[in-house]
């Protein structure tokens, strides 16, 4: 038996030393009175000479008196056990729930803190695309204004003149020559361009229009592909505006791209400005 077991076994709530004590305690108490003498008429004798003398009744009835004794007393003690235990096991239980609330507590701050990290991953993950989309998105903007520039190499330009115009010598009367591309663009930031040609295009297609009406020859664009192209990129920039950050969201509704698309679209529709619709 270890030190602990002994220990335990000597405390003074032990239910089994106590049944211990007290069956020694009532087998003495038997003892003690069976050898008391008790004297009649003729002689003096003891109990236990009066037990060993006795009928097998008698001495039936004397054993179940001290043996129910006992197990009624060993019973109080079982049952004083048996609280005890149930005793240590609600502590136990108390314990462990303490234990599984201080684990549950930890469990839930371990949690909290995986979701600010996730949070945290989430937001730097979120920085690192709107990074990504917004140097795409300048890319773009830079495309576009060079595409503007480069308009006029790629066959979009009206000419009018007030007399008749020869594709040689470009004839004797006063040429305007009228494009989407402004010599100022050269020296222009891509936001500057986008803006002045938003102000520009609306004065560019009534100057078309009214050149094309009151000049006495005229060239127009063979094709007006080239503004369908321009719109396409300004769709394209217009759908970026979900992934690029609010910085560039802002600057985006700046420009009111849209506006620059529905000039296009207009300038595109009046048939009379292309040469590929003209009869």
């Amino acid at each position: 038996m270890s030190e602990e077991q002994t220990d335990r076994f000597w405390r003074k709530n032990n239910p089994i030393l106590w049944g211990i004590i007290l069956s020694v305690a009532f087998i003495g108490i038997y003892g003690w009175l069976a050898i008391l003498e008790t004297c009649g008429v003729v002689s003096c004798e003891s109990k236990w000479q009066e037990f060993l003398s006795a009928s097998p009744n008698e001495i039936g009835d004397t054993l179940a008196g001290i043996f129910g004794g006992l197990a009624f007393l060993w019973i109080i003690m079982t049952v004083l056990l048996q609280s005890q235990e149930l005793r240590e096991q609600r502590k136990e239980l108390r314990q462990a729930r303490g234990e599984y609330e201080k684990m549950a507590n930890a469990m839930q701050k371990q949690a909290e803190v995986a979701d600010q990290q996730i949070s945290i991953l989430q937001g730097e993950q979120r920085q690192r695309d709107e990074l990504r989309a917004d140097r795409l998105f300048n890319q773009k903007l830079t495309s576009f204004v060079q595409s503007v520039i480069e308009t006029p190499s790629q066959g979009l330009h009206w000419y009018f003149s007030n007399d008749i115009i020869d594709d040689e010598t470009g004839g004797n009367g006063q040429i305007h020559a009228l494009n989407l591309y402004h010599k100022d663009m050269h020296d222009q930031t891509v936001d500057e361009t986008l803006i002045g040609l938003r102000r520009r295009l609306p004065g560019l297609r009534e100057s078309l229009w009214e050149y094309t009406h009151t000049s006495i020859d005229f060239r127009l664009p063979d094709s007006h592909a080239v503004i369908l192209y321009l719109v396409e990129k300004l769709e394209d920039l217009t759908r970026m505006k979900a992934d690029i950050s609010d910085a560039e969201q802002e600057r985006l509704e700046m420009f009111r791209l849209p506006e620059i698309g529905q000039e296009l679209q207009e300038l595109l529709s009046t048939t009379q400005l292309w040469a590929d619709t003209v009869e």
